[in-house]
């Protein structure tokens, strides 16, 4: 299933090997919604059935499956080993906490970005969408708060404790990926 997904190459991700970035059409036939749908844990599996239109569905199953895939393959673990929670403020987290992670899809086109050490957050958008309303969504999610906080606030932090990437993951769109720096986003390790 993962035939259909390819690695985003840019200098500036190249510089972090902790950082990999990857994209998806997912309208691409190789992502089977049977197949996809299989991937998915027991709450994902409710809110599949909870959606109306069949479009949502697909999209849905399609973005969980590949989120899970990717992880599994980033950890080196089965897709159905991996548990997915949500931190405070809603932000979905690995349970075991060795990867950060950041999900983001817009129309067709979906993005999903780790990071072994620093805090991350990714947002994609059709190439139409306001100037910077990519970067002010990936720090939302990077903070963990998604649009609990206004964007005109997200918009008017302090950035330089993030770095900052632009790209275009597919035709038609752009993305923004923010990567914490230093201390600020490293992950520490949990004991029990």
């Amino acid at each position: 299933m993962l035939e259909c997904v390819r690695r985003i190459e840019t200098a500036e991700i190249s510089d972090m090997p902790e950082v990999e970035v990857w994209c998806a059409d997912l309208s691409d036939p190789a992502l089977s919604a049977d197949r996809c749908v299989t991937l998915l844990d027991a709450a994902e599996r409710e809110r599949f059935g909870r959606l109306r239109r069949d479009l949502d569905r697909m999209r849905f199953a399609r973005r969980r499956a590949l989120r899970r895939l990717l992880l599994a393959r980033t950890l080196g673990v089965s897709p159905f080993d991996l548990e997915i929670i949500d931190a405070p403020g809603g932000k979905p987290r690995l349970a075991c906490g060795s990867v950060r992670f950041s999900a983001s899809s817009a129309d067709r086109a979906f993005v999903l970005a780790t990071a072994r050490r620093s805090e991350l957050g990714v947002d994609i958008a059709a190439q139409w969408a306001p100037a910077g309303w990519t970067r002010i969504e990936a720090l939302g999610k990077a903070l963990g708060c998604g649009l609990a906080i206004a964007p005109e606030e997200i918009a008017r932090m302090d950035m330089s404790g993030w770095l900052e990437i632009g790209f275009e993951p597919a035709p038609g769109f752009v993305a923004s990926l923010l990567v914490a720096r230093g201390q600020r986003g490293e992950i520490t390790e949990q004991t029990e």
